[in-house]
């Protein structure tokens, strides 16, 4: 059995970075960056409800951390 792969919180910001501010497609990020559409789609959901609730990004990187 494989273990999981864990990813630094810089990468995942880098990510999402890549899809929301560079404009790229979720689809060129996935193969660029040899990812799972759905590891994307949750550091985005939980990027997104972080800056909504507090605009620091403090609880989407401690949140990161807890990934990791």
């Amino acid at each position: 059995m494989s273990k999981r792969k864990r990813y630094t919180k810089d990468f995942k910001l880098n990510v999402i970075s890549m899809v929301k501010e560079q404009g790229l497609k979720q689809a060129e990020v996935v193969r660029t960056m040899g990812l799972h559409v759905n590891a994307i789609n949750n550091w985005i959901k939980e990027y997104e409800l972080s800056k909504s609730i507090i605009p620091s990004n403090n609880d989407f990187e401690g949140s990161l951390k807890q990934q990791n």
